[in-house]
């Protein structure tokens, strides 16, 4: 998975997976783009990407859907 594009851009980034992008002092909101490597012999679908928002000051978590389409080949 990588990303690109955030507004404002992560304070750091932890490399792990899933890779954790950080932002010290904690945002409201975020806009950015994720790219999430499919592999070629995935099946033709929709498919639901876990993102989960929180803070190391507490523990409550929010968790969000993204959807990943995958297309045949044309």
């Amino acid at each position: 998975m990588t990303h690109k594009g955030f507004k404002p851009e992560p304070t750091a980034v932890r490399e792990s997976y899933p890779p954790e992008l950080v932002w010290d002092p904690v945002v409201d909101s975020v806009t950015g783009t994720l790219a999430v490597a499919v592999p070629n012999d995935a099946s033709p679908g929709e498919y639901a990407l876990a993102v989960e928002a929180g803070t190391d000051a507490f523990d409550e978590r929010v968790v969000s859907e993204a959807t990943v389409t995958v297309e045949g080949a044309a």
